[in-house]
């Protein structure tokens, strides 16, 4: 019998360069970002660039300047499109230069977004790591990773149209995941409300 109340492990972040959240509106990705950073067990320190709220254990950056400095960390950007625009071909190329350059400096990049169209083909060959939350199937872009990612899933709640998820639920892929990880995973509330409603 399923244990409802055992959630699962996540990819460990200090083999991770770059960790992409995906999913509808309301579908959780910003508590689901913080599950992967409360769950880190690692030494390197927790950043959040622009996000509205201070949060206990990390460090609250509001510059790309900062970012730049950072060494040895662990840095969230909640609704990436805010700050690099979606259509735009050098703020790809930008995106790809910053994770090549964390990789350099022993940081790790966990982003939120619920637009595939901005995850560009150069983009997605710098990602490690994907979570996918509830999602119209209908909104991903065409021969996207995601979309290829869920095409693969063999999942009762998966159709032709949707990624049906539970609140809870999200489904981690990383080729660097171990046989068997790569999986539908469930995660606790991280407490996290709308924190952006202000803004």
């Amino acid at each position: 019998m399923e244990n409802k109340n055992k959630f699962d492990k996540t990819a460990d972040l200090d083999k991770v360069r770059s960790l992409a959240i995906i999913g509808d509106i309301n579908s959780g990705k910003t508590n689901l970002a913080f599950y992967y950073m409360n769950s880190y067990k690692g030494k390197r320190k927790k950043y959040l660039y622009g996000y509205p709220k201070e949060i206990r254990g990390h460090i609250s950056i509001s510059t790309w300047n900062d970012i730049l400095k950072i060494k040895d960390g662990i840095i969230f950007i909640d609704e990436i499109q805010r700050y690099i625009k979606v259509y735009d071909r050098k703020a790809n190329v930008k995106l790809m230069e910053l994770i090549s350059l964390f990789a350099h400096k022993n940081n790790t990049l966990i982003f939120t977004t619920q637009l595939s169209q901005f995850i560009t083909r150069g983009v997605e060959a710098y990602i490690d790591c994907w979570a996918i939350k509830r999602i119209d199937l209908e909104t991903l872009k065409n021969a996207s990773k995601p979309k290829r990612i869920i095409e693969r899933l063999n999942y009762g709640k998966k159709n032709d149209w949707i990624l049906d998820l539970d609140d809870e639920e999200f489904y981690e892929y990383s080729e660097r995941n171990e046989i068997g990880e790569n999986k539908i995973k469930r995660f606790p509330f991280q407490n996290i409300g709308k924190d952006w409603r202000n803004f």
